[in-house]
């Protein structure tokens, strides 16, 4: 019997940060050693050091690096070098306007209207990765058309929407900025496995996604937290002060989250609480199976009481509000 492979997609976690998702996702590669599992990490830049020694059944690390880079080609799939050249020489004026165009203003406009067929938007992802397989992204992303097309769907019809929202050529350029770092998760192939499975209802599930269009890969989602929880507390920073491009945010990772809980096969959270998260936002009951963190009995347990002249009391929680 061939052994079973498992893409694990990872975001900001294993295994390049410390931290409670990264040790499950060790864990889980530790102890299952029957088990081969590619490991697709979502980072922040390509200058990232791994902090865990894997085990010998992680037979590959994708790493996609979403800042750090002017160019995603300088840290390309593509290689030799000359494959990254002739996908720019390929992507000319007219195979953005014919080819790329109306995918991703179609995808733009079901996120700005928040009209999400789960199906056709998930063929829109597909179609979208499966240009950046061909063609050059940031000669796409950074082409004028792109550029006149995403102004003209945020003003004339946004703008529509929100009466006396003044939506201004920074925050235009705001939001560019960030889809130009998100998207490109989904430009780089996504390995074939037996089973896919993210740690996050995030970008790194978008490959988990593809590959379920693709070839009817079996999708497991875990959650650790709630990405769009912790996503709606992030958006309220001043660092996305913009109204326009903080709601263009909300709209976005709200579609990016249903993504993945539309087309996950199962959705395990650690705890009912989160699990009454994912039903809020249209999990079928069928699919949620809470699975709880474990915990080693000979390591904790319960100890005899100690006899102490003034109280204790012991606070579990997070180190910020």
């Amino acid at each position: 019997m061939s052994r079973l492979s498992v893409l694990l997609t990872t975001e900001g976690t294993y295994p390049f940060h410390k931290g409670g998702v990264s040790t499950w996702c060790h864990v889980l590669t530790q102890q299952l050693p029957e088990v081969d599992f590619k490991i697709f990490a979502v980072v922040a830049n390509p200058y990232l050091q791994q902090h865990y020694d894997l085990s010998p059944n992680v037979r590959e690390i994708i790493k996609v690096p979403l800042w750090g880079t002017e160019d995603p080609a300088e840290f390309s799939w593509r290689f030799p070098f000359s494959k990254a050249l002739r996908s720019k020489l390929n992507t000319t004026k007219s195979v953005i306007k014919w080819h790329f165009l109306p995918l991703f203003e179609e995808f733009l406009q079901m996120v700005v209207f928040g009209d999400l067929d789960m199906i056709k938007l998930g063929q829109l992802l597909l179609a979208l990765h499966e240009y950046f397989l061909d063609f050059d992204y940031h000669k796409t992303m950074t082409s004028k058309a792109v550029w006149f097309m995403f102004k003209q769907v945020a003003l004339e019809q946004w703008q529509n929407q929100v009466s006396q929202l003044q939506v201004t050529v920074k925050e235009l350029s705001e939001i560019m900025r960030l889809l130009y770092r998100l998207f490109i998760s989904i430009h780089v192939p996504v390995p074939e496995t037996d089973l896919s499975h993210s740690s996050a209802a995030a970008f790194c599930g978008l490959p988990c996604v593809i590959a379920k269009l693709q070839r009817g890969t079996p999708y497991l989602l875990t959650e650790h937290g709630i990405n769009i929880r912790e996503q709606y507390l992030k958006f309220k920073t001043a660092a996305l002060a913009l109204i326009f491009v903080r709601l263009f945010l909300y709209r976005l990772m709200g579609a990016i989250v249903r993504l993945n809980f539309h087309f996950a096969d199962q959705v395990s959270p650690v705890c009912e609480f989160n699990a009454r998260w994912e039903r809020w936002w249209g999990v079928e009951q069928e699919k949620v199976k809470v699975i709880y963190n474990g915990a080693d009995p000979e390591k904790f347990h319960p100890t005899p009481a100690v006899q102490r002249d003034h109280p204790v009391v012991m606070n579990m929680g997070l180190i910020f509000p």
